[in-house]
């Protein structure tokens, strides 16, 4: 059993104190800030498909899309009590993403960026999503930023990240630099620094 089998096996049990319907109410609240009107919406990193059924539910057409085959079939089976379009579901990877066509909206969720460690594929990721959000359209995401990494006592000693139970991060703090700063700059140049300050924001409105 692979990671992303096991995690899918148990995902939505470990994220029951998420409050999808409140996140769902603010994805709508900037939807409606978009200058053409949102219909289609991807759920890029759409894990089993919980936003992308609360969101087809209320009478969206979703593209839900996750690296993990398990993530999927999970996503799938619970896709089939839904009313509404049926979502379309893709196996891809966030930098390799390729769409049938444009979307009005996209979504990512629950610090799902935060999966790419390399810096050209948080480049490649946005410069996909530019190519397949509609002129016009939305991009909302969220991701961990350096201040809520401390937040879970993380901390660096010459140059490697641990973790507070001491498990080592293969990856740099130049590197983690550099893509944060990356997931700054696509940000604003996709939606906008008006867009990106209400995205930022958001989790403050989230929380229980």
């Amino acid at each position: 059993m692979n990671s992303y089998e096991a995690l899918a096996l148990s995902y939505d049990e470990l994220t029951q104190d998420v409050r999808y319907e409140a996140r769902a109410d603010f994805v709508e609240k900037l939807f409606a800030r978009a200058k053409i009107p949102v219909h289609t919406v991807l759920d890029l990193a759409c894990g089993t498909g919980t936003m992308t059924g609360i969101l087809t539910g209320r009478g969206y057409e979703l593209i839900g899309v996750d690296s993990s085959e398990e993530m999927l079939m999970a996503a799938r089976e619970k896709a089939q009590a839904l009313k509404g379009i049926p979502p379309l579901f893709l196996h891809q990877s966030m930098p390799e993403l390729d769409l049938y066509g444009t979307v009005e909206a996209c979504i990512c969720c629950l610090d799902s960026l935060n999966y790419l460690t390399r810096a050209r594929d948080v480049q490649r990721t946005f410069a996909r999503l530019k190519y397949f959000i509609a002129p016009g359209g939305v991009l909302i995401f969220d991701v961990h930023a350096p201040q809520k990494l401390e937040a879970l006592r993380c901390f660096w000693t010459n140059g490697t990240m641990y973790t507070a139970s001491g498990a080592r991060s293969t990856a740099s703090a130049q590197k983690r630099s550099t893509t944060m700063s990356i997931f700054s700059g696509f940000a604003t140049a996709a939606c906008g620094s008006a867009a990106l300050r209400s995205i930022t924001s958001a989790p403050t409105r989230w929380k229980s």
